[in-house]
């Protein structure tokens, strides 16, 4: 079997903006996902039956649904529900799609980390006159990040291979520019697998970033 990357050489640019609209689309999302599920995880923590609720449906929504499915539902669907009042690029619908799907699991990786946090902590807190609210964001949370932060890491990889799906409505990912060589070139193996040492070189990358920030928080451990 006879390779021909030095084929690719030409069209390499359409790796590197592919490679740009990824890391783009990622990195939005991860931080409107962050926000959601902030706002996510205050709701499943309410005392609030109501809130809880709509804050579980969310979650086994987004994390029963496969993603594709959802992309589709909110890229083709949002115009045939409203009408075509809304109506989503290919770009917007994926940052939202992957938000709301992000959101759901960074929610519920965070949540476990605070409920496996000692509770007498909170009552302890509660007898030193210190608020429910400074208690959360001064002592538990950092305790449940440092716990939760492997899962975190892989719920990035994980939108990060995911992102790969957009190519379906046409946006110019890194995968989509990998089918373009191809077509180019009429080679179907190289261009893939140039694709693929993107993505691994990326998430070795997202790997050790989440190595180093994990023992920083673990610092105060040793």
């Amino acid at each position: 079997m006879s390779l021909h990357f030095e084929r690719l050489g030409k069209y390499f640019y359409y790796y590197w903006e592919g490679l740009g609209i990824t890391l783009t689309i990622t990195g939005v999302t991860l931080i409107l996902s962050i926000l959601i599920a902030a706002v996510i995880l205050i709701m499943r923590l309410s005392r609030f039956r109501i809130l809880k609720a709509a804050a579980a449906f969310y979650i086994s929504f987004f994390r029963g649904v496969p993603v594709i499915v959802q992309l589709f539902i909110v890229y083709f669907g949002s115009a045939a529900m409203t009408g075509n009042r809304i109506v989503f690029s290919a770009t917007v619908a994926s940052i939202v799609t992957f938000t709301l799907n992000t959101s759901a699991y960074l929610s519920e990786n965070v949540r476990g980390g605070i409920l496996g946090v000692d509770h007498g902590q909170m009552e302890a807190a509660d007898a030193l006159g210190i608020g429910r609210g400074r208690c959360m964001l001064a002592i538990v949370l950092p305790q449940a990040l440092r716990s939760v932060m492997p899962a975190v890491v892989n719920t990035t990889i994980t939108l990060l291979k995911n992102s790969s799906i957009i190519s379906q409505i046409g946006v110019m990912d890194l995968m989509r520019s990998g089918q373009v060589i191809m077509n180019i070139t009429y080679l179907s193996f190289e261009p893939l697998i140039v694709v693929a040492l993107f993505y691994l070189t990326i998430i070795l990358l997202i790997t050790f970033l989440g190595k180093y920030a994990e023992k920083y928080l673990n610092r105060s451990e040793i």
